[in-house]
């Protein structure tokens, strides 16, 4: 989406492409906590029915004391029982199962270490990143 790092020829042979479908919980807590303020004209451009979708959850329910349910809810729904279907299972039955984190681990309370040891709340903005600003559209 909008990549704008640097590119390299690489021969097709040695090609990999890694794509991370979406975030943790976490993270998508923090990444549409700060789109909240994201105008109906931004929100209708965006391509993506989850991301608008998760940016209308945030903006109803914002409360993350009197919400938090509907957003384990929402991301349960959309984003591990879309994808945890026969369909799926049967196509990627080949592929060895390998150690994965859970997507959804109880957050820490409030200023409390997380895994990673490191202070934290949920939903907040990620380190290094900054609230997303609404944009105007070409």
């Amino acid at each position: 989406h909008r990549f704008s790092g640097p590119s390299h020829a690489v021969p097709m042979t040695d090609a990999v492409v890694l794509h991370y479908e979406s975030c943790d919980f976490n993270q998508w807590c923090g990444k549409f906590l700060n789109q909240v303020d994201c105008t109906p004209e931004r929100k209708a451009s965006i391509p993506f029915p989850y991301y608008r979708d998760s940016i209308s959850l945030f903006q109803e329910f914002g409360d993350r004391d009197k919400h938090k349910s509907k957003w384990v809810e929402f991301y349960q729904r959309r984003k591990i029982n879309h994808y945890n279907t026969a369909e799926i299972r049967s196509a990627a039955k080949h592929i060895p199962t390998l150690q994965r984190p859970r997507l959804i681990d109880p957050p820490p309370e409030p200023g409390q270490a997380g895994n990673d040891g490191q202070r934290t709340s949920c939903c907040a903005p990620l380190p290094g990143t900054a609230p997303h600003a609404p944009t105007s559209t070409r």
